[in-house]
């Protein structure tokens, strides 16, 4: 199915995220095209009892897994603290690339292309799907990397960096916010001094000269540590530290 801007002036429509179709409490979507309805639907408007999404008139909720979907659905949409929305009947029609930037911006992102450079702000969600891209200065707001993207992170002070699929980043001087790194990412980490950064599943990391903040690596991440002089670095689960 080919998704054009007439599509989207004619059918119901919203923006979520999965985790490659499986969502909240291990629920598993059928696959894209297929019409499902939600097994514990209910009508009040609250989070919980629906499939959840944002749209053009309701959003700001951001994104929670690694696989952006565009999603068409039958009836009613119930608002949710005027950030997101929840149906009862809906169907995957595109994901990541294949989903109009149109799509994506009317519902408050703004997409990032090779080549250019960002600074994140409070109340800002930037997308970033491929090419290179520089992230610096970001105070505030929300900054998702994915696909095949190759990012450059510098002076975070503040808001999230979220690094997800085959995404490769280098993070440097940050000093405050959060920066998490998840699936097959492979991330250069230095000169931590504040804030918060993760690093998830099959991701490998080399983090070097942390003298503050914290650092912590889980799943099956590989981590080469070296030059740690302050800071919290710590590894879980099946996660490989190789200190130098």
């Amino acid at each position: 199915m080919k998704i054009t801007e007439k599509w989207l002036e004619t059918h119901k429509w919203m923006i979520r995220s999965s985790d490659n179709g499986i969502s909240y409490c291990d629920f598993k979507w059928k696959g894209i095209g297929k019409w499902q309805d939600c097994p514990d639907w209910n009508t009040e408007p609250e989070c919980g009892g629906g499939f959840h999404g944002e749209t053009p008139e309701f959003h700001g909720f951001g994104i929670q897994y690694n696989r952006l979907e565009l999603v068409e659905y039958k009836g009613n949409a119930i608002p949710i603290n005027g950030d997101k929305v929840k149906v009862r009947e809906a169907r995957i029609v595109a994901v990541g690339v294949n989903i109009p930037e149109l799509a994506l911006t009317q519902c408050g992102y703004s997409i990032a292309h090779d080549g250019d450079t960002i600074p994140p702000k409070n109340n800002e969600f930037w997308l970033i799907f491929s090419g290179h891209v520089t992230i610096s200065n970001q105070t505030g707001g929300y900054c998702w990397c994915s696909g095949n993207s190759v990012n450059t992170i510098s002076n975070q002070t503040g808001g999230y960096c979220g690094c997800y699929g085959n995404s490769v980043n280098t993070i440097t001087n940050q000093t405050g916010g959060t920066c998490r790194c998840y699936g097959n990412t492979v991330n250069t980490i230095s000169n931590q001094t504040g804030g918060t950064c993760r690093c998830y599943g099959n991701s490998v990391n080399t983090i070097t000269n942390q003298t503050g903040g914290t650092c912590w690596c889980y799943g099956n991440t590989v981590n080469t540590i070296s030059n740690q002089t302050g800071g919290t670095c710590r590894c879980y689960g099946n996660s490989k530290r190789i200190d130098k």
